[in-house]
């Protein structure tokens, strides 16, 4: 779900000029291919020990991490926060 709101709030500032149409672009393939990862892993967080293959293969795990679906959304904070900065120094 967060992937997924992600998505809509980098498109809902696009649509608000705030967001170049690139980066929510960018912003909703990053998602979608997240999801697509964390579909590909299944519903069981994947074992990761020295028997199974390197963590880095497996792209599930990366995306299933609990500070990654975070990140996302800090960073269009971060563009929200610059914005409303050059808004105000210019106004």
């Amino acid at each position: 779900m967060t992937y997924l709101t992600t998505a809509a709030f980098a498109t809902a500032l696009a649509r608000a000029r705030i967001l170049g149409r690139g980066a929510a672009r960018a912003y909703a393939a990053a998602s979608a291919i997240l999801v697509l990862f964390l579909v590909m892993r299944g519903l069981e967080f994947p074992e990761i020990s020295a028997n199974t293959a390197p963590w880095y293969t497996r792209p599930g795990v990366i995306a299933g991490i609990p500070a990654i679906p975070w990140i996302m959304p800090c960073l269009l904070g971060a563009v929200v926060l610059r914005y409303t900065g050059v808004r105000s120094s210019t106004g």
